[in-house]
């Protein structure tokens, strides 16, 4: 029971730290280990138990990442991690007449 537990809020950290420490390593685990304790609820206590913990870790995790993408990014935190979408430039006036013209390069022209 106690390997149980602590693979769970092992799991729930590592996801909750996947915000602020980028690279994907803390996620993984985290799912690993949300997966781990699923096989131990298994093996410890039988098919019904498992399947209860599966069920609802993938039930919970997907309430939780709809309620994430949809409020995270109006809190003062997702306001300064994630770019404004309404964010617009232009190019400067009076480019227009190099529309549709050749030149010669005088360097390599390199992506």
């Amino acid at each position: 029971m106690t390997l149980l537990l602590a693979l769970l809020i092992a799991g729930i950290t590592l996801l909750l730290a996947e915000v602020f420490l980028p690279g994907m390593v803390a996620g993984v685990l985290g799912v690993v280990f949300l997966l781990g304790a699923a096989v131990t609820g298994f093996a410890e206590f039988g098919p019904k138990v498992g399947s209860l913990i599966l069920m609802t870790e993938l039930l919970a995790g997907t309430i939780l990442t709809i309620l994430w993408m949809r409020y995270f990014p109006k809190t003062p935190l997702g306001k300064k991690y994630i770019l404004d979408p309404s964010a617009t430039a232009q190019a400067p006036a009076g480019l227009e007449k190099w529309v549709n013209r050749e030149g010669v390069s005088l360097t390599d022209l390199r992506p």
